[in-house]
């Protein structure tokens, strides 16, 4: 049973300054977020290719704008999509981007 002889405490202002608080840290674990999504769907991209040679499928071919901005078509084999792919998940550049990310929010 509470003893109402005693003060109520003063409540803090600490809500003024908790959002300045964690802005760095929100920043920070959304950059985690949209990695760990960058991974995932990388993953997806390279299932995909891999389905695409199985079916027989050798090249890939998309239309990407030209310096005049007019499109241009590009081609590569699948094989090499998905040795880049590999290359993109094995060398974890989205770890590189974190650690960058890091430096810039303790500074």
């Amino acid at each position: 049973m509470p003893n109402k002889s005693m003060p109520k405490k003063a409540p803090r202002n600490n809500a003024l300054f908790a959002a300045q608080r964690y802005v760095p840290l929100r920043k920070l674990n959304d950059i985690f977020i949209e990695s760990q999504l960058a991974v995932q769907g990388l993953q997806t991209i390279r299932a995909d290719f891999a389905a695409r040679q199985a079916k027989k499928q050798t090249r890939y071919r998309l239309l990407a704008p030209s310096i005049k901005a007019d499109p241009v078509g590009l081609s590569r084999n699948i094989s090499t999509i998905i040795e880049l792919v590999d290359a993109r998940i094995s060398s974890k550049e989205y770890v590189q981007s974190l650690v960058f990310s890091i430096a810039l929010i303790e500074d």
